[in-house]
């Protein structure tokens, strides 16, 4: 098993933005599976919430103030909603798209709680499924993908059975 990291989140993983997000935006928490839902009435008002990308690695803590000065300036709900899923989107899109390009590395495995999204999966799948990409995508599902706690413990039960940790307890 080897594993290198290529770039990670800077700041606040997508998790955490959707929480914020969501929480601000009157939402239970975890937000995910609302905000989701709330996205899906977004109609007419197309809004942008930024992001950085610098290399493999990544920044949405931008994104959360952009979203909560939407709200206070009346922006609707499902708007800001949206908005979250694309910036969410835009960002994984231009990463991954990268590292395919850069590694040669052609399949993708996609976890975690924000991995369960429908939007961004078929949104992924459409833009890095292309022929001029070529990215095999594959997600968990939406039931183990609660948050990145299964894909971890099966990294480790892998790197156990190959010999690459000790039984240390």
């Amino acid at each position: 098993l080897d594993i290198k990291i290529l770039g990670a989140t800077q700041d606040l993983h997508a998790g955490q933005l959707v929480d914020r997000v969501g929480v601000a935006l009157g939402l239970p928490f975890p937000a995910g599976p609302h905000l989701e839902k709330l996205a899906q009435k977004a109609q007419g008002q197309d809004v942008f919430i930024p992001s950085s990308v610098k290399g493999y690695s990544f920044s949405f803590s931008g994104g959360e103030t952009c979203a909560k000065r939407l709200l206070s300036q009346g922006v609707p709900r499902e708007s800001i909603a949206r908005a979250v899923e694309n910036c969410i989107a835009k960002t994984l899109e231009k990463v991954l798209r990268r590292a395919v390009a850069e590694t040669g590395i052609k399949t993708v495995l996609i976890v975690g709680g924000v991995a369960a999204n429908r939007y961004l999966r078929e949104r992924l799948q459409h833009r890095l499924g292309h022929p001029a990409v070529g990215a095999r995508l594959f997600f968990a599902e939406p039931s183990l993908s609660t948050d990145n706690s299964v894909g971890v413990a099966l990294s480790g039960v892998l790197a156990y059975t190959h010999g690459l940790l000790q039984r240390n307890f």
